[in-house]
């Protein structure tokens, strides 16, 4: 995992012509128009006959999705550019009589366009990039590293995927993809897009009877792309090239989406998986004995995004990154009016240096309120949540679902199947008149004060090292607030702020959720204890990925790394 920094990915250094795009910096162009126009039909020069040419009759994309219908597919492109090959496969897709019903589209980039070189690009191509443009609008990481999924319309889904391709390719699960759109610079100009190990990885993600189409027709290219297993020819190129390749690899590929979806537990992370559900033009069936979505599973007092930095990038770190950017989206995307800037921490000296290594800008310095003498900072992204603003979409059924095997999801906290060797806690931050003592509980961390108003933070509990230390029982979280309030002495506050600051916590022994599939279409998510806002919304999108077979948001080492233990 070499994607390891927050700061956004720099725009390609473009000039726009009339009707041209060059990149100076690759020594070639976006697309270049011919000077000579031939007669054959498909030599014309304009992007949208180019794409439609090389592209989608150069995997038969008609005929491969009347074989569809009702089902998934997916199209792959190595190099998005300019986005007019996805808008393009986008106009086609809701044209088409005879479709799937879900279609994703999964694009590599190393360079992506900034919102106003899309601009311009639409004008010099004479192309509608309105539906990319929409979706990456409202991005507010837009271009950060990394994995992201745009709603282009009810069905159409772009899993967008930012990073050097001999990377990212990496990330991905095999047979995922039933057709190539091979569009980077030509081979001579950008080796790495072209090389051995890149054809392999597309070999390996493509699907028993994928194909791919690429304007290229080099002899190196052609020998790797058999070596990855697909039968290659030649058909006659577009404008000015005689030839290009195309392929098919052999067998067959069926699937189906289901209608239906049953969930066991409506807490954060149902409720979640729900609404994703939902979007995804599949009925969602929660079932809660509580009887409501985000309900008391979900027992942050105040629901936060909150993400601080680890001092590596080994699994805890790449988890609490990506989620905490996943939900940072998920959130302003789906529920932009429970969303409010988060609340200011102190960052504690260790970790500072960690924040330059991950590439994020300078925190943001605020007057320390509690006048302890730190100075607190905010994290960029981090939110506050306004629970009652939650609206989920799913239908809730007030019972238990007895039979755990027969559910698409089981998520149902720490009393559930997914969860082993759990350790309950809670984070807070209360004002309060008396001064607390110098170790009020057996873990956690004390803040300073100054006479009248002091203040708590990072309180956690934890069971004294016995047989069942590691086990969660319902009584630990009592007897933390008991020990917490008798520590604090806490007084009726009346108007007295009451605040809380959640962050990642140790809810299992490696600090991972698990995930993991129970049965043939039965997965079970659990242990996300008080970070279950912030990975909720990540670990809801991959279950669906799973389950309709679109590309996975998670990399597979970690995946794996989250399976039952």
């Amino acid at each position: 995992m070499s994607i390891n920094r927050w700061t956004k990915i720099a725009p390609p250094d473009l000039k726009f012509g009339e009707d041209r795009i060059d990149a100076p910096e690759f020594g070639d162009s976006y697309f270049q128009p011919l000077k000579v126009v031939s007669s054959q039909e498909h030599r014309s020069t304009s992007v949208q006959d180019e794409t439609r040419y090389t592209f989608l009759q150069g995997t038969d994309l008609g005929e491969r999705f009347a074989r569809r219908v009702g089902g998934q597919f997916c199209v792959a492109e190595l190099g998005l550019g300019s986005g007019a090959n996805l808008c393009e496969t986008f106009r086609f897709w809701q044209a088409s009589v005879n479709r799937p019903n879900r279609l994703d589209y999964l694009a590599f980039e190393a360079r992506p366009f900034s919102i106003q070189q899309l601009q311009r690009a639409e004008q010099a191509h004479k192309i509608d990039l309105s539906p990319l443009m929409q979706a990456l609008a409202v991005d507010p990481h837009y271009p950060v590293p990394g994995i992201s999924r745009h709603c282009l319309a009810p069905g159409f889904w772009l899993t967008l995927v930012l990073g050097d391709v001999q990377d990212t390719l990496a990330w991905f699960k095999d047979s995922l993809v039933d057709a190539w759109y091979l569009d980077g610079f030509s081979p001579a100009r950008n080796q790495g897009i072209w090389s051995a190990e890149t054809i392999k990885a597309v070999g390996r993600l493509t699907r028993p009877g994928g194909c791919f189409a690429t304007f290229t027709a080099a002899s190196m290219v052609r020998k790797e792309l058999e070596l990855a297993g697909f039968v290659v020819r030649k058909t006659a190129g577009f404008g000015p090239k005689r030839e290009r390749l195309v392929g098919q690899k052999c067998g067959r590929f069926e699937n189906a989406l289901p209608s239906e979806v049953q969930i066991a537990g409506a807490g954060i992370m149902g409720s979640w998986a729900g609404h994703i559900a939902q979007l995804g033009g599949i009925k969602s069936y929660l079932y809660d004995p509580k009887g409501r979505l985000n309900g008391p599973g979900s027992a942050t007092l105040v629901p936060a995004i909150d993400w601080r930095p680890t001092l590596d990038f080994a699994r805890q770190g790449r988890l609490a990154f990506t989620s905490f950017v996943w939900a940072s989206r998920a959130y302003q995307q789906y529920f932009p009016d429970a969303c409010h800037l988060g609340p200011m921490t102190a960052l504690e000296r260790r970790i500072w240096p960690s924040f330059s290594k991950w590439g994020f800008p300078d925190p943001i310095p605020t007057d320390d309120v509690w006048s302890t003498g730190e100075r607190l900072y905010a994290v960029p992204g981090t939110l506050i949540l306004n629970r009652d603003a939650l609206c989920f979409l799913g239908e809730i059924q007030l019972e238990k679902l007895d039979n755990f095997t027969q559910a698409n999801l089981v998520a149902v906290g720490h009393v559930g199947p997914g969860v082993n060797s759990t350790i309950r806690g809670q984070q807070s931050l209360y004002s309060c008149f008396d001064p607390l003592p110098e170790r009020a509980l057996k873990c956690g961390k004390l803040g300073g004060g100054t006479g009248e108003k002091q203040f708590f933070i990072g309180s956690s509990f934890e069971r004294e090292h016995g047989p069942d230390w590691h086990c969660p029982q319902a009584k630990d979280d009592h007897e933390a607030l008991e020990a917490f309030g008798k520590a604090a002495r806490l007084p009726n506050l009346g108007s007295e702020p009451v605040r809380q600051w959640s962050g990642l916590r140790a809810v299992s022994v490696d600090r991972l959720p698990n995930y993991f599939k129970q049965t043939a279409f039965s997965w079970s998510i659990g242990a996300l204890g008080s970070h279950g806002f912030t990975l909720a919304p990540l670990l809801a999108e991959q279950w669906l990925s799973d389950l309709v077979g679109a590309p996975n948001v998670i990399d597979v080492d970690l995946l794996a790394s989250m399976e039952r233990r």
